[in-house]
């Protein structure tokens, strides 16, 4: 699957240089989760025709115009033109990847009766990943529907996210008066929202921001505007200000898992690694399913920590959670490298040439600043011999 925008920084933990793949996960198949697995099956081959399929037109609709108050100009367009825009904000939901492939594993899946819940991990480059949490039910005539979904990356509800941009083509005092959590905004506050939200429309990032400094504090920790200044900033490249948006998020809501991998993202730029590893279990276990990218993360800020033992540990549960996802692999390398476990990096080397196809040949671990001193040890050079 491919993505057309790019928010984003660049992630300094897990970067090794190796190209990567996701892991194959095999699990008991019911005709609910059957179903979702061939519409994942289809976004991975660029395909959005069962994904649409299992949209109900009439149903989402509803569920769009009830979060907020959309003009009924705005509603018909999206009837009339209910396909095509939620392939573009399903598309916009994930990082400009410059044409390389997003492909999505299923690692998690629970139903009970006609109910579903799907849990979808999406690589990205860099070692970065989106996370999808999919609500389904199966209708009367045994097809699946997907009602709606969490999208942990861009820290939003589909049907709340398309409700605001709805909005923002046609903003009204009463449809921005709803969008503050605040009690009796001032009519002053209303006229600012209804402006920025344009601002934020024709992304007008000089006038956005010119709007948000002129409002009172208050108004400024709004979620609203919070969330968007962090979006806007991204888009233009605005390291002071994603920086602000940031730590006004974290000081209202440090506890909402929708927000973590943001701070994640935040905490590893800064090189705050402790942080990062805090809230990085925090959301490991906010979702609720062992998820082998997020302990292979954990080993890397181990790593970056200096706790060498805890990132072998966390390495090992990656590779046992998911066997086949080579990131895991990649961890356990550089955890049993940095402890001295040649004969356990070798292992690592091996599944990492057998099964993904890498070449670790002396040549390419001299790239490596972190796996070069494997090139000096002897474990390594009478495996190499039997390697070439």
């Amino acid at each position: 699957m491919r993505a057309i925008r790019y928010f984003g920084l660049a992630v300094l933990i897990l970067a090794t240089g190796f190209a990567h793949s996701e892991a194959a996960v095999d699990h008991p198949q019911s005709e609910l989760r059957a179903q979702f697995q061939s519409i994942l099956d289809g976004l991975n081959e660029d395909s959005l025709d069962k994904f649409h399929a299992a949209i109900s037109a009439s149903d989402m609709t509803q569920r769009i115009f009830g979060t907020r108050l959309i003009d009924p100009q705005i509603q018909d367009l999206l009837r009339d033109d209910f396909k095509s825009s939620i392939e573009q904000w399903f598309a916009e939901s994930f990082p400009n990847t410059g044409g390389k492939e997003i492909i999505g594993t299923l690692i998690d899946f629970q139903e009970q009766g006609n109910q579903g819940s799907a849990l979808v991990r999406y690589a990205l480059p860099g070692y970065r990943y989106a996370y999808h949490r999919y609500d389904l039910q199966m209708d009367d005539r045994g097809r699946i529907i997907i009602t709606d979904w969490l999208n942990y990356l861009m820290a939003n509800r589909f049907s709340e996210a398309a409700g605001e941009f709805l909005v923002s083509m046609m903003p009204s005092d009463p449809a921005a008066r709803r969008m503050l959590d605040m009690d009796s905004p001032t009519q002053r506050q209303v006229f600012q929202m209804r402006e920025l939200l344009k601002a934020y429309r024709d992304k007008q990032a000089d006038r956005y921001f010119n709007i948000v400094e002129d409002m009172d504090p208050t108004l400024q920790r709004e979620r609203a505007i919070l969330e968007r200044s962090l979006r806007m900033a991204e888009l233009s490249s605005d390291r002071v200000r994603y920086k602000a948006a940031v730590l006004g998020l974290l000081e209202k809501y440090p506890d909402e898992p929708l927000y973590f991998l943001t701070y994640i993202d935040f905490f590893t730029g800064t090189r705050d690694f402790e942080r990062g590893l805090n809230t990085l279990v925090r959301f490991q276990e906010s979702l609720g399913a062992d998820d082998g990218a997020a302990f292979a993360r954990m080993s890397a800020f181990a790593l970056a920590l200096g706790e060498n033992d805890d990132s072998v540990t966390h390495a090992l549960r990656a590779i046992e959670a998911e066997p086949t996802l080579e990131v895991g692999w990649w961890s356990l390398l550089r955890a049993r490298t940095r402890t001295k476990d040649y004969a356990g990096a070798i292992e690592a080397m091996s599944r990492l040439e057998d099964d993904f196809g890498h070449v670790l040949d002396p040549q390419k671990l001299a790239k490596d600043r972190f796996l070069r001193v494997l090139v000096r040890q002897q474990e390594y050079i009478d495996w190499d011999e039997t390697r070439r």
